[in-house]
């Protein structure tokens, strides 16, 4: 019998208690030295603040203001940003830290739940509550909003084969530490927006095993995360073994209330139409007037303004009164007028706003010592993803430019006897249609490390190998060549009795007996596309289905790199240190479509298969200049220096520098900044990839367009659409063509940044953290959109060849049918902000230990100019959102905020995490009257506040640790959002889970 939300939860709380004391009596835990958990981890040799655990989310870098000069030696260590090991935690450009104590006071299953909560977030990166358009269970990161491919990823300094941050184990990661600054100068291309550098644990004994169990308030979502993970040191080397499990129920959007319909808007009122689709259960059919009407003027389906329709159009748009059981030709009798703000279908509750999935990681890391000064090194990590992703039946649409299919005349279904080149239908009768992805990789790295001259200089030579797999399932798609023959010309080889035998093909002479002289088709079945068909009908269809189309793609990394650093030479104010390296990277990419995919003979639409690689050598120097020090005024200052060439197979070389500065004029106070010069190499995607179809949203400009509209450019924007003003948008998705442009160069551009870390002395649990960053790109590597094609056209005469529209006078209806939207160098893009952190620690005090923080993004300026010297086409993102899939940036909130509260005394802990963001407007698609009272052009989404609680204890004698949590305790639903493409909100921003309870149990030996 199925429990109850509560119930559920008891159950998953008595199971872990009971499981933890059974495990504290078990004498394999009994320790003769009991030790808190955290015990086997060995205390690092030059402690960064932010490491310590007081926070349940991201921490800034602390700072360490005072330098007691009767401090004992510090072991140096690299921080993301620099290639030169230093003592001081801080540095010139701005880092932000996620500890291992704020990962498991967090309760995330995956890293990309944490990750995607920092404030300096942005845009539109994809989750797995990404349904229509995702699927495949990623998490990728989008710093400054500058988008994923602009966000390097590392693992522990060295790239990784995945943008996916849920390939990283949670249960092997000491801590996350996030470079919020431009370092192409250090690391290569793509780390624009920034770098997420992933530093796994390293020599520690002993391990833990731990389970988490988390169902959702409505009792779905359910989660089951397993880790277990292990550690042996010793004097000749160390090894770190790390297994993880996660898995995540669906979450149907029927069984949310933003999510339950296709929302829409008519004169500022919610409406829960058809969510602008012309593809519903009773179809839509282009017919002539004269036949609909038989010359009758008096016809109900003389349709005309009353229904939203041209009454002057030669032809006229009908839909069924009601289904039926498939298997008759229906009459003239039973249609009747399509009015486009009446007619609806809810294809939303068919979707799901959280995908399900399936993960399984493991990773080991060691090292040994050959020599003194000399040992050898590895890592590996091999992770599987296994995901779905659902949406709503087939919207069959048989206009040339879609699924070009046409319903023939002789069809033994078709009531009207003519050719219908325009017939659209939700084919429910088929079922859902349904994907999985099953996402394997490994990266493996090898090398030697070692040190000389008394530990001056150290240095590493690597090569790392990746591979990425991917294979993408398809069921639901119908293939095209039999569904041709099937709408095709057709007859019942029994007339006398109704439609009992059909059969695909053209009849014979004999009206009494039709088979004779007949041309058949063998095995076709012909189908019923003026109702939903019947159950042999969709039989036939289902066997010609193709139920699994298969995409495979695969991507290798192959990386050899050798660096040196260490001090040149001692002068007045420090020590000169200098970091020099060379790398060599290859890369590949092959996506391979299903035979039938590639051939456009699915109603799913074409794709291109892709193959090419590129390689690429890079030489780097870095220098760290001690200026002056211990003077009145200035305590320090240092000057560090970095450049990397890099020369790529593809477009030749780039070289790009980067300066800081760190000035400390007295113990409590530094202030620092940064200039770098910064690149984004095309990917081979980019480069290589074929043309495939994708269903984007374009709020067409040309709705009630006249003919005495004499605006040239509106009339070659419109070219097509009726004249008289009758013309109504009948579906906001079109098809475009988007693919590779092999002549891309790189994109170019400047970052710098400039703030100050106070550390008071006089109030030592205080220090504020803040930082200006500027980033201006060019020659962005980007498609124009979809929708600005056609505004640019109607606005400025631009791209208007670039779309084709289904004409008026050929019997169409204007619509929009198709735009070609390829990548190109063609933007600029700057942004602008500030980054506020403010931290407490008080320590240990009688109360127990206490910490809280704050920090926050705030974003002044992120302007998109998505053709480079044209006014018109920038596009001002802050405070707004603009769905991807209407070729918009995404979500670009001006202040962003995170907060953790943290308590700890003896074994017991608990934290308080919220997360606040601020209000965007959207502009939904008002299918009102725009001179009539109510008309939205644009809308207020209200700011957002989750929090999320979590208490813990630890019994230390044998080290178990028990620990509940809920996240959004207030149980805030995602915001209602028009424009949505997912689930009429913005799913890669907002939680759409609700409330949600969990429970954990480790166990530490």
């Amino acid at each position: 019998m199925k429990l109850s939300i509560d119930g559920r939860l008891r159950k998953a709380v008595q199971v872990a208690f009971v499981s933890g004391f059974a495990a504290a009596a078990t004498p394999l835990f009994a320790q003769e030295a009991p030790t808190p958990i955290a015990a086997s981890e060995p205390v690092p040799a030059a402690p960064a603040p932010e490491s310590l655990p007081v926070a349940a989310l991201p921490v800034e870098a602390a700072p360490v203001a005072a330098k007691s000069e009767k401090s004992v030696k510090l072991e140096r260590v690299e921080v993301t940003g620099s290639r030169i090991r230093r003592v001081d935690s801080e540095s010139a450009a701005p880092v932000f830290t996620v500890s291992r104590q704020a990962i498991e006071n967090s309760g995330a299953a995956t890293l990309g739940e944490l990750l995607q909560e920092m404030p300096s977030i942005a845009g539109a990166a994809t989750n797995p509550q990404v349904n229509n358009g995702g699927g495949a269970g990623d998490s990728t990161i989008s710093l400054r909003g500058l988008g994923t491919a602009r966000t390097l990823l590392l693992l522990n300094g060295r790239r990784l084969i995945t943008q996916d941050v849920n390939a990283i184990p949670v249960n092997i990661i000491e801590r996350v530490e996030v470079l919020k600054d431009g370092a192409s100068a250090i690391y290569g291309s793509d780390a624009i927006g920034g770098v997420v550098n992933f530093i796994t644990r390293k020599k520690f004994d002993g391990g833990d095993v731990s389970y988490t169990y988390g169902i959702s308030k409505r009792d779905d979502s359910d989660r089951n995360n397993a880790s277990l993970t292990f550690g042996s040191t010793g004097e000749q080397g160390d090894l770190q073994v790390g297994i993880n499990y996660n898995s995540q129920l669906k979450i149907s959007a029927a069984d949310r209330d933003f999510s339950a319909f296709p929302y829409g808007l008519t004169q500022g009122q919610t409406t829960f139409g058809d969510g602008a689709t012309s593809r519903i259960l009773t179809g839509r059919y282009v017919v002539s007037r004269a036949t609909a009407t038989g010359g009758s003027t008096t016809s109900p389906l003389n349709c005309g303004a009353a229904n939203n329709q041209s009454p002057t159009s030669t032809n006229v748009i009908l839909t069924r009164i009601s289904t039926g059981s498939g298997e008759q030709a229906p009459a003239l009798s039973d249609f009747r007028c399509f009015n486009v703000n009446v007619e609806s279908y809810n294809f939303q509750a068919e979707n799901v706003v959280s995908t399900p999935q399936e993960r399984f990681a493991a990773f080991v890391t060691g090292s040994r010592n050959i020599l003194d000064n000399l040992s050898v090194f590895t890592e590996a990590l091999y992770q599987k993803t296994e995901s779905n992703f659902q949406i709503a039946p087939i919207p069959f649409d048989g206009r040339a430019a879609v699924d070009n299919v046409v319903i023939d005349a002789a069809n033994i279904y078709n009531p009207f006897g003519q050719d219908l080149t325009d017939s659209r239908l939700r084919l429910a009768a088929l079922g859902n249609r349904v994907g999985s992805f099953r996402t394997d990789r490994m990266q493996l790295t090898a090398g030697l490390k070692g040190d000389f001259l008394e530990d001056r200089f150290a240095w590493d030579v690597h090569y790392t190998y990746g591979t990425e797999e991917q294979v993408n399932t398809n069921i639901g798609d119908v293939y095209r060549p039999p569904l041709n023959a099937a709408l095709g010309p057709s007859f019942d080889t029994n007339p006398a009795a109704g439609i009992q035998s059909p059969v695909c093909g053209t009849p014979g002479t004999d009206a009494a007996n039709p088979s004779m002289g007949a041309t058949i088709i063998p095995g076709c079945v012909p189908v019923n596309f003026f109702d939903q068909p019947s159950a042999a009908q969709v039989a036939y269809l289902q066997s010609v289905a193709l139920p699994a189309l298969n995409n495979i793609s695969r991507g290798d990394l192959a990386v050899f790199g050798a660096n040196i650093n260490g001090d040149l030479a001692q002068l007045p104010a420090g020590a000169l240190a200098l970091g020099i390296g060379y790398e060599f990277r290859k890369e590949s990419l092959k996506f391979t479509p299903d035979f039938l995919t590639s051939t456009g003979d699915v109603t799913g639409g074409a794709s291109s298969p892709l193959a090419g690689g590129f390689d690429v050598q890079d030489y780097y120097a870095e220098l760290a200049v001690p200026v002056l020090s211990q003077l009145p005024g200035v305590k320090s200052l240092e000057v560090s220096l970095g450049a990397r060439y890099s020369d790529y197979s593809t477009f030749g070389g780039t070289t790009n520098t980067k300066i800081g500065i760190e000035y400390r004029p007295y113990d409590d106070l530094l202030i620092r900044g940064t200039y770098a010069t910064v690149f984004r190499a095309p990917t081979i995607s980019n480069l290589f990839g074929g043309q495939s179809e994708s269903a984007d949203t374009i709020d067409d400009p040309c709705v009630g367009f006249t003919s005495a509209d004499t605006d040239p450019n509106h009339q070659a924007a419109c070219n097509g659409v009726a004249g008289d003003g009758t013309y109504t948008q009948t579906g906001y998705q079109t098809t475009a063509l988007v693919g590779g442009n092999p002549n891309l160069d790189p994109e170019e551009g400047t970052t710098n940044t400039f703030g100050f870390v106070y550390s008071p002395s006089w109030y030592t649990p205080l220090s504020i953290t803040l930082d200006h960053f500027d980033f201006h790109l060019k020659d962005t590597i980007s498609a124009v959109g979809s929708s600005t094609r056609v505004n640019q056209c109607y606005d400025n005469g631009l791209f208007c060849d670039s779309f084709t529209r289904d004409p008026d006078a050929t019997g169409g209806d204007g619509s929009i049918l198709n735009v070609v939207d390829v990548t190109d160098n063609v933007g600029i893009t700057d942004t602008s902000g500030l980054d506020l952190s403010i931290r407490f620690n008080f320590g240990k005090t009688r109360f127990g230990r206490i910490g809280y923080n704050l920090d926050t993004t705030y974003i002044y300026r992120y302007t998109n100019e998505r053709l480079a010297g044209d006014p018109t086409s920038q596009v001002r993102n802050v405070g707004t959102f603009v769905d991807s899939s209407s070729g918009g940036d995404g979500n670009f909130p001006r202040y962003r905020a995170i907060s953790n509260l943290n308590w700890s005394l003896d074994g017991f802990r608990a934290s308080l995490s919220s997360r606040y963001i601020h209000s965007v407007t959207e502009s939904p698609a008002d299918g009102g009257d725009p001179e009539l009272p109510g008309f939205v052009t644009t809308r207020k989404v209200e700011a957002v506040l989750y929090h999320d609680i979590q208490a813990s204890y630890t019994y230390k004698p044998a080290k178990i640790e028990f620990a509940v949590g809920v996240d959004n305790v207030t149980d805030e639903v995602a915001p209602l959002i028009y424009s949505g493409f997912n689930g009429t909100t913005d799913v890669r921003t907002y939680d759409v889970v609700g409330r949600a309870y969990y429970s954990r149990i480790k166990i530490g030996f």
